[in-house]
């Protein structure tokens, strides 16, 4: 079901889904103003959540060493899903409200082991990830990041720091860039194991479908059932249900 591509950082063999968007113009769906009026708040963090993965893989095949996702490319994809999911033609399909893209990748998490002895150890709260090191904060504190849990394993004496941004980023990317500088002896991105829901993209005959993919049932070991909802959408926002797979 997935595109795989790998990328090693450190030790660890990390598994992603890529987008099958190539040769398409880029954020074709900028200017689309959906009406989400009608979706919960869930419903519109879910759209923002899957817009965030769709951007990240299509900016990846591009280039692997951006941090910040594009937001023309984010917008883009937002409002596409945003007016697939509230058109007429999705009304008989409200299962695909509930899609959420399952990505080994964590876009939003990291986990930082600083150095014993780091200076801004005693400094790292949850209400504060400032270093005072220009080099660390730009991608941190500058980017939104907190401190949502410590780890404290009995075979290290160093502490584990889970941090999370609401916002989406090319963690990897952050994970190697810290991992560079004298303050850390390991530096990853949040991994997740099984498998789940997916959003596939591709563009046919000048028209992108998206094609909405239900998983469920066993999937921390591979979901037994995939039912796919596939929908045209044009650059002006027409919405065709082309059927199920």
């Amino acid at each position: 079901m997935h595109y795989l591509t790998y990328a090693l950082c450190g030790s660890l063999l990390f598994i992603i889904s890529c987008s099958s968007v190539t040769g398409a113009d880029s954020a074709p769906f900028q200017d689309l103003d959906p009406d989400v009026s009608a979706l919960t708040d869930d419903q519109k963090e879910l759209i923002n959540y899957n817009a965030s993965y769709l951007a990240f893989r299509e900016q990846y095949e591009k280039d692997t060493t951006f941090i910040d996702i594009p937001k023309p490319l984010f917008e883009s994809y937002y409002n596409a899903l945003a007016t697939v999911i509230t058109s007429e033609a999705a009304s008989e399909h409200e299962i695909i409200k509930e899609v959420r893209i399952f990505d080994s990748w964590d876009l939003f998490r990291i986990v930082a082991e600083p150095k014993a002895g780091a200076p801004f150890l005693e400094s790292w709260t949850d209400s504060s990830i400032t270093t005072n090191i220009k080099e660390i904060d730009a991608f941190l504190a500058d980017r939104g990041f907190q401190i949502k849990s410590t780890i404290d394993f009995s075979w290290n004496e160093n502490l584990y720091f889970r941090l999370i941004s609401e916002s989406a980023f090319n963690t990897l990317r952050i994970a190697e860039l810290l991992s560079q500088t004298e303050h850390f002896e390991t530096v990853q991105i949040g991994f997740r194991g099984g498998d789940g829901g997916d959003i596939e993209v591709k563009v046919v005959d000048d028209v992108y479908q998206f094609t909405f993919i239900n998983s469920y049932m066993g999937c921390r070991a591979g979901c037994i059932y995939n039912d796919k909802y596939i929908f045209h959408l044009t650059k002006s926002g027409q919405v065709k249900f082309i059927g199920t797979n």
